[in-house]
């Protein structure tokens, strides 16, 4: 994760002390770092995807850029104001120089990181901020904790309304979650969630990837380890028989498939419908609340509902949007 803004080609003295007379209050991010802020927020550069997608849900007008630009399909459904955005370099993956640029460039109040949190972020955010000026936040991406970043995060946006209304969506959809969850006696039906036209992309248990997969009550069959993905072979998936298989790529599941080849007919197949985001994972932000609940009504039909009006309706209070052509569809062999 990488960069942000100069605030002018000044002695680093001058710079400093300008800085200082400029922000006026402080905020505790997720990681325990006291921030300076400004007192009026309405410049922000996401410095990765979930980011981006947690400002497009709470205040999209404050966006500078997009970190993946928008695929045909997204930027049809995206609001105007948001359409024509443009890219901009990855403060989180190793595009320092290009992202310290962009970050001069756009001149931006804040820089938000919304994810998981380490050692390794909690550096490049402390570097950034101090290198180009600019306060950094990392904020908590777990989903358990969306009500609470939306509201701290609401506060200092001057979005208070919007983040109540987002914020009592996600306990909603948390406290159907959690009744589904509190059953420990219910055996947890074995996913495999597949990346890529082959399927053969395996997002590991535990990480931010999977973190709908458990909370629908999914038991992900690709053990925890290092990095997000597993790389897969065709016998690999064959030995975990998962039940149930989501797809990023429908391609994965055609006949003839590495991943068709490796299962049995009785293995269920599922598409990530998900726009504007993927609802699983794509990113890994609060677009996971709706593939959460999505999935967990496919896995467990009896004890969770979940309609295509109840998607819209999500899509419509989350991401601003009102898609009439949507389709959930229903696990399929």
């Amino acid at each position: 994760m990488l960069s942000r803004r100069s605030v002018l080609l000044l002695p680093v003295a001058l710079k400093a002390g300008f800085i200082r007379s400029a922000f006026a209050g402080g905020f505790t991010d997720s990681a325990g770092r006291l921030v300076s802020l400004p007192g009026s927020v309405k410049r922000i550069i996401p410095a990765g995807p979930p980011a981006e997608a947690l400002l497009y849900s709470l205040a999209p007008e404050t966006l500078l850029g997009l970190v993946e630009p928008w695929t045909d399909s997204q930027r049809k459904e995206a609001i105007p104001a948001a359409r024509d955005l443009p890219n901009i370099p990855r403060v989180t993956r190793g595009e320092g120089a290009l992202a310290i640029e962009a970050i001069k460039v756009f001149r931006p109040d804040l820089i938000i990181d919304y994810g998981a949190i380490d050692e390794r972020y909690m550096v490049l955010a402390d570097r950034v901020q101090s290198e180009v000026g600019i306060p950094y936040l990392l904020l908590d991406g777990r989903l358990a904790k969306v009500p609470e970043i939306v509201g701290r995060l609401g506060s200092i946006l001057h979005r208070q309304e919007r983040a109540d209304l987002v914020a009592k969506t996600a306990e909603s959809v948390l406290r159907k979650l959690a009744l589904l969850n509190s059953n420990a006696a219910r055996g947890r039906v074995s996913v495999y969630y597949a990346r890529g036209s082959d399927g053969m992309r395996a997002v590991r248990a535990g990480s931010s990837l999977s973190e709908a997969i458990e909370l629908a009550g999914g038991r992900n069959v690709i053990t925890s380890g290092e990095g997000a993905f597993s790389m897969m072979k065709v016998d690999d998936v064959a030995a975990l028989e998962p039940s149930v298989v989501v797809l990023a790529d429908p391609k994965a599941a055609e006949i003839g498939s590495p991943l068709r080849k490796a299962l049995s007919r009785e293995t269920h197949f599922l598409v990530d419908p998900g726009l504007p985001y993927g609802w699983i994972e794509r990113p890994p932000s609060l677009n996971r609340l709706i593939g959460a609940l999505w999935l967990a009504s496919r896995l467990y039909p009896k004890e969770i509902t979940f309609s295509a009006d109840d998607a819209r309706m999500l899509n419509a209070t989350l991401f601003h949007q009102v898609q009439t052509n949507l389709t959930i569809g229903q696990a399929s062999q």
